[in-house]
């Protein structure tokens, strides 16, 4: 559950961060709706039949969700 708070806490600021940058709007655009599609994602990454299978995945979610910004 807190790895779910932290991305609800995370990808807002990304996506204000990124509404920021001048350049290039229309690649900034693609990156704000990829990261909008990120906290749905990881709601459905623990049912995916490889996530559990493999402990990388486990490790690499948790090494993001403890990521600061």
């Amino acid at each position: 559950m807190k790895d779910n708070c932290t991305c609800k806490k995370l990808v807002p600021m990304a996506i204000d961060k990124a509404r920021e940058v001048k350049g290039f709007p229309c690649r900034w655009k693609m990156i704000i709706s990829k990261l909008k599609r990120i906290p749905l994602c990881l709601l459905d990454l623990p049912t995916h039949p490889c996530f559990s299978k493999n402990a990388l995945c486990k490790e690499q979610l948790q090494a993001i969700s403890k990521t600061k910004v």
